[in-house]
């Protein structure tokens, strides 16, 4: 297996055509959280790190799949855009929420409506990319009102 970091701004053209163009490449590090995301998290959920080891987002390519099988998005993006977007949703969220059922990590953008990166801790501490699909104004009002997201600047 071969890992590859890829952040946003490196000479490639984006995450789902270096998937596509190597396939030994099984995955890539789509981001990571910074300090400022971190203490935010920790102030508004502080189970949200039990398990958590490490603040590097992977992305495995079988994930790739599960978003083009999956793909519900009413945001007019293609899944290859929605993919390629990974990045600056980690990077710089509208909100963050998480989810006590499974205990992700979601990452809120609003772009051509509401798009939501959910990610979770495997095993190992280790955060991965689980899903990403678009959610109505009234879902992320009712993510807020429940105090499972909020508005992060």
């Amino acid at each position: 297996m071969v890992l590859f970091c890829y952040h946003e701004g490196d000479n490639l053209n984006n995450i789902s055509d270096v998937f596509e163009s190597n396939n030994k490449i099984k995955c890539l590090t789509a981001g990571t959280l910074n300090s400022k995301q971190i203490a935010f998290l920790k102030e508004k959920c502080p189970d949200v790190f039990y398990k958590i080891k490490s603040y590097t987002v992977f992305i495995w390519k079988d994930r790739i799949e599960h978003i083009k099988k999956h793909s519900y998005d009413v945001s007019g993006l293609s899944t290859k855009e929605m993919i390629d977007l990974l990045p600056s949703i980690i990077e710089e969220p509208d909100y963050l929420g998480y989810r006590t059922k499974d205990n992700s990590i979601q990452f809120i953008k609003v772009i051509n409506g509401n798009l939501l990166v959910a990610v979770r801790a495997d095993s190992n501490g280790r955060l991965n990319f689980r899903t990403m699909y678009t959610i109505t104004d009234g879902q992320l009002e009712d993510y807020i009102k429940k105090n499972h997201a909020w508005k992060f600047c």
